[in-house]
């Protein structure tokens, strides 16, 4: 699963909706295709999920998340 937010995402996913759940296990990229504001950072969380439907830890330091940032122009 991936998440995505304006703030680090940090500790726990549990209240928050996927922005993408369908992600095959062996895929090597992925693509925001979603609208975006200029000059906001954006931070993503992608987690593995087990076939009993069980979902990894979210990071706890925020140097473990991907951020970023559209240009202003």
């Amino acid at each position: 699963r991936i998440y995505r937010d304006t703030e680090p995402i940090l500790n726990s996913v549990e209240d928050r909706k996927p922005l993408a759940s369908d992600v095959p296990g062996d895929s090597t990229y992925w693509i925001d295709a979603t609208k975006k504001k200029r000059g906001r950072t954006y931070y993503y969380v992608v987690t593995a999920v087990n076939p009993s439907g069980m979902e990894q830890a979210c990071p706890k330091l925020e140097e473990e998340i991907a951020a970023i940032t559209i240009p202003d122009k």
